[in-house]
């Protein structure tokens, strides 16, 4: 299922950490984690109403954590925002979330 929606088949795998955003090979491959993917359907993926915006990307962000752990999606995060020009900031978590 989409990680996003939940309604439909989720077949893109969509990039958290966008290649545009990631101009060094260190940075790319930092990128490449298994946290910092989500599964979508294409509507989610490139629709018209996408997840390409910052407020989307937490929603994904905050699945993975309930996914993977907190823990383990900050610290991949902070692997590959290292690389970046502007990092991405995780927002904090309300209790129950993860």
């Amino acid at each position: 299922m989409c990680d996003y929606c939940g309604r439909s088949l989720g077949t893109d795998l969509h990039h958290l950490v966008s290649r545009g955003r990631t101009h060094t090979a260190a940075a790319r491959e930092a990128s490449e984690s298994l946290y910092l993917f989500s599964w979508l359907c294409q509507d989610c993926h490139i629709g018209s109403n996408n997840v390409h915006t910052r407020d989307r990307t937490q929603v994904l962000l905050a699945f993975n954590a309930s996914l993977f752990g907190e823990e383990n999606v900050r610290n991949a995060l902070a692997e590959v925002n290292q690389y970046l020009r502007q990092p991405i900031i995780m927002e904090e978590m309300e209790d129950g979330e993860a």
